[in-house]
């Protein structure tokens, strides 16, 4: 009898995982692993973002055929186009036919026919079917989904396709206890109950300077420290970005506003490009390497096909679809320089265009990944960990890098799930610290304006002065700055610091 120290070996995998290490796929680590083993229930153990699900035995079995634990897969882990990919690139065609054919009208064999056909661009030997109800494609229980008023019906297959993407670029976002308690319905709802606390000519001042914020922390993000130009370039496009479209077209001139002008492009990327370190000189440390340039053309089209069809679908999760898509442009980093602020202009483009941000307003998420840099790196690092050792690929003396292995495979289908997880805890600590700061500070301030103006009624750029003296020297004006304000009598003095130190 098999016990629970198998669950690690192959016989003991199941679906997918079992499809990887049967056919020898060459696909990214799993970050969801399905077990059997002969305990009598079911258990689920997480560590991070890993999750090892183990199923009894008794009930499911330990010998299955491929046909079993692709079936086992689909019902149980949702559809990975990355894994189903790289398996009907190695199942024997005549087996997988007869195994449709043999079940004409069975939900399952639909759904098969359907993905390899699409996935691989060929047809099996099989008539279109004539009959039976048109099935999800997706469980969207399991996993993100289309809306169903936005699927596809495929009448060849009988089945209504609402995966999110195409054979091209198709992101597979697991449902997840938090994806589904932090539910974009959640995460408005409680910046509403914010918002409703400040008028609106406060909410007005507001945008002003978090525009100017958001800017400055995705610069400083890069580790840059722009010019004014770039500065209010930047500004400009997130002003804009509600009513612009996100094209390619749109995306080179985000990319051109915030790099230097000499490293404005007119076109994706035509140079292999990587993420790395100088150790010494001549040794380089090679942490991440982007998609081969003969790739990024067809990536970047699957790309902005899924993003059209995802924008025009009513009822999807904003904060997912941002999360998704802006990270994905980080990880195929389509420019040579400057992908990362497209990607934070990304972000917001989104979230303003569902409609998910209030009208006027911005997330000032770089700030709150800014203060938790390490957390931003990480959640990249999820990816490029697990896509480094399925590259063959080596540096020269030079610098250059060059990617033997065509790994276009490896980018398209990339499991988003903890980019999703981070970037709602983003919105969560943007909406409860970064906006609730900013406004509680323009309330404290004009607080403390009324009360300045009881004393004496200054200039707005003597009192700006006066007040930040104060503050920063713990709430008195030091020796140093008391002559910045001649004017003042001790006794006015004193009672200016007065009320700015007492309002905190």
């Amino acid at each position: 009898m098999a016990n629970d120290s198998l669950k690690l070996n192959e016989s003991a995998a199941r679906g997918y995982l079992f499809l990887v290490r049967r056919y020898s796929l060459a696909v990214c680590e799993l970050y969801c692993q399905s077990f059997v083993t002969d305990k009598s229930t079911k258990r689920i153990v997480q560590s991070g973002h890993n999750v090892r699900t183990y199923y009894p035995a008794r009930k499911f079995g330990y010998d299955a055929s491929w046909q079993e634990q692709l079936s086992f897969a689909l019902k149980y882990e949702g559809v990975n186009v990355e894994v189903l990919r790289a398996f009907f690139n190695k199942v024997d065609v005549g087996e997988l036919t007869d195994f449709v054919t043999g079940h004409p009208l069975g939900a399952t064999q639909r759904r098969i026919w359907f993905l390899y056909e699409s996935i691989s661009g060929k047809r099996l030997d099989i008539p279109d079917g004539t009959g039976g109800a048109y099935v999800p494609l997706v469980d969207a229980s399991i996993q993100f989904a289309l809306p169903a008023a936005s699927g596809t019906r495929e009448r060849r297959y009988h089945v209504l396709n609402n995966l999110i993407g195409n054979r091209d670029f198709s992101p597979y976002i697991r449902k997840t206890e938090q994806t589904q308690a932090l539910s974009f319905e959640r995460l408005r709802a409680e910046s509403d109950r914010l918002l409703k606390n400040y008028s609106p000519d406060l909410l007005y001042r507001a945008v002003q300077y978090l525009y100017v914020k958001e800017t400055k922390s995705s610069f400083a993000i890069e580790r840059e420290t722009p010019d004014q130009r770039r500065m209010d370039a930047f500004v400009a496009i997130l002003r804009g970005m509600s009513e612009t479209p996100l094209t390619k077209e749109a995306l080179t001139l985000a990319q051109n506003s915030v790099v230097d002008a000499r490293y404005r492009q007119e076109d994706w990327r035509t140079d292999q490009v990587y993420v790395g370190e100088t150790l010494a000189p001549g040794i380089e440390k090679v942490h991440y390497v982007a998609p081969r340039p003969d790739a990024i053309g067809q990536l970047m089209d699957g790309f902005l096909r899924c993003l059209g069809q995802w924008m025009a679908a009513p009822g999807s999760d904003p904060v997912v679809m941002a999360a998704v898509l802006g990270f994905a442009f980080v990880f195929l980093h389509p420019f040579d320089d400057g992908n990362g602020r497209v990607h934070r202009f990304l972000l917001h483009a989104i979230l303003a265009q569902t409609g998910f941000a209030p009208q006027g307003l911005i997330f000032p998420v770089s700030a709150v990944m800014l203060k938790r840099q390490n957390e931003y790196d990480k959640i990249l690092e999820t990816f490029s960990n697990r896509v480094m050792p399925l590259l063959d690929y080596d540096i020269s003396g030079d610098g250059e890098v060059t990617v033997h292995n065509d790994s276009r495979d490896f980018y398209r289908a990339i499991d988003y799930t903890p980019m999703v997880e981070y970037f709602q805890q983003v919105i969560v600590q943007t909406i409860q610290t970064e906006w609730k700061a900013e406004l509680d500070y323009l309330k404290r301030y004009d607080r403390i304006r009324f009360g300045m103006r009881r004393v004496v009624d200054m200039p707005e750029k003597s009192a700006n002065q006066f007040i930040r003296f104060v503050q920063q020297n713990g709430g008195s004006l030091s020796k140093a700055k008391r002559g910045h304000f001649p004017e003042l009598t001790d006794d006015e003095v004193a009672r200016l610091e007065a009320i700015v130190a007492d309002d905190k």
